[in-house]
């Protein structure tokens, strides 16, 4: 279940909500001197909120921090344990001092006398989604930033390192001060903003749901999956690449793309992938506009020169959904060709300053389809094939749900009772929509993965589209 998360909506001292369990019964009425704002004002973010209320930061929730806060003062039942991706963690319940108002443990046991008193729990891995580009605004994640350190350093840190590489820092395109809003909600839309106001908030999201802070509990993804964009941030956080080096390739694409004349458009279009590919190949247009993202199995994008995107689109079955995706280039196609070479040049200097590691966990490509090998990820090309490849997101789901499959299969350790697995996508819900309906054609297909795989495996955002706030106020 997820909480109403709005970067316009949420209000000063209310608890920006992260990502959460499936809701368990619990108390409807939470008592007066409930501790979140306390938690809140300590810049302490729970890994894991569930709401039981379907009000906005309101009713009965539990905190996972170290352990759980329960209001009518009851131990959980077996149930309500709290599971991280790196492995089982049984909660430490915790109590709020009247004295001080802070959490402070209320019983400590190992990990035996846990197991004896509740039994093996479910371990629920967690698979980091990034989504494309399209939902840039100023001011998005704002509250965040000012609300927990761990965020504002992450954006910090993106803006800093990239401080040389671009006209004005990104902190002040992204975060405006009120007067300079109109100028730089122009700004943010053109390519060196767009694309790194993005690959910054996602980082800074992956970081919240990664460390709370620092010495807090963590939750270690199983693998990471990028849809465009977001394909460099999953390389940050599969251990392949630093932040500095994602950041600066993300920096040279939108250079590039600022200092190339656009002449080209990518639509929406809602119809299967053969349908598409079958209406560009019968506009002859193959050279001039191609079927450039695979989103699901009625949800593709065609990308290319306007005029032959136009006829591709004349050649969709009549009644066929059409709509402008916010780009101002045509990615992923082969408009983007003469800009390859200089971004794969850019990406080899990059690596010979910091090598790329090998992945530390599965990080699935959207430009192959699948798991992403080591010398796929120390290569610099790689980055040249993602500018100009169609993103087969379709396949890389696919490849999920087989990496799913086998973490699954693995053998269980005593601790755990069963296994599933949450993608949780550091964006607006684009990816889990998507991914739901690929999921949804895989049961439905009966695909090689296994009934069971498919059942434990679930999509979820961290943040719900909003509009922002007239009456949200800043800290200056």
């Amino acid at each position: 279940m997820l909480a109403d998360v709005t970067d316009g909506t949420y209000e000063e001292g209310a608890r920006p909500p992260v990502f959460l369990q499936p809701a368990r019964s619990a108390p409807s009425d939470s008592p007066p001197d409930s501790p979140s704002d306390d938690a809140e004002e300590s810049g302490k973010l729970p890994a894991m909120i569930v709401e039981s209320e379907a009000d906005t930061f309101g009713g009965t929730r539990h905190l996972w921090t170290d352990g759980v806060w329960r209001p009518d003062g009851t131990e959980p039942h077996d149930a309500e344990h709290v599971v991280f991706a790196n492995g089982t963690q049984y909660p430490v319940y915790l109590t709020v001092s009247p004295k001080d108002g802070k959490y402070h443990p209320l019983k400590e046991e190992s990990d035996e006398e846990k197991l004896a008193r509740h039994g093996p729990v479910e371990s629920v891995g967690v698979v980091f989604a990034f989504p494309p580009l399209g939902w840039q605004r100023i001011n998005i994640g704002r509250p965040l930033y000012e609300a927990h350190p761990v965020f504002r350093a992450a954006i910090d840190e993106v803006s800093g390192c990239t401080e040389p590489l671009l006209p004005q820092p990104l902190l002040q395109v992204l975060y405006p001060d009120e007067i300079d809003e109109p100028m730089y909600a122009e700004a943010i839309q053109q390519p060196q903003y767009a694309l790194l106001s993005l690959f910054a908030l996602e980082y800074a999201l992956g970081r919240l749901w990664a460390a709370c802070e620092p010495g807090a509990k963590y939750c270690t993804p199983c693998a990471v999956v990028g849809h465009s964009l977001g394909e460099y941030v999953a390389a940050v956080f599969s251990g392949a690449l630093d932040c500095a080096t994602a950041a600066a390739l993300v920096c040279e694409r939108g250079r590039l793309m600022a200092e190339s004349p656009s002449r080209g458009a990518m639509m929406s279009v809602r119809a299967s992938p053969e349908a598409a590919r079958r209406a560009v190949h019968e506009a002859g247009v193959a050279g001039r506009a191609a079927v450039a993202c695979l989103n699901g199995p009625t949800s593709v994008v065609i990308s290319g020169e306007w005029a032959a995107i136009s006829a591709a689109v004349k050649r969709l079955p009549p009644g066929t959904k059409v709509t402008r995706v916010a780009a101002t280039h045509a990615d992923h196609s082969p408009a983007m060709a003469q800009l390859a070479p200089a971004l794969a040049a850019r990406a080899a200097e990059l690596y010979r300053r910091h090598r790329p590691r090998r992945p530390s966990c599965p990080w699935v490509s959207s430009v192959t389809g699948d798991v992403v090998s080591e010398e796929e990820a120390a290569d610099p090309a790689y980055w040249a094939k993602h500018l100009t490849a169609p993103v087969d997101y379709i396949s890389a789901v696919r490849s999920l749900l087989r990496v799913c499959s086998a973490r699954e299969k693995a053998p269980t350790s005593r601790f755990e009772r069963s296994r599933a697995v949450v993608v949780v996508e550091m964006g607006e819900g684009m990816l889990t929509r998507f991914g739901e309906a690929i999921l949804e054609s895989c049961r439905a297909r009966e695909s090689e993965e296994s009934p069971e795989g498919l059942a434990n495996v679930r999509f979820a955002q961290t943040l719900s589209k909003a509009a922002p706030s007239p009456n949200h106020k800043r800290k200056r």
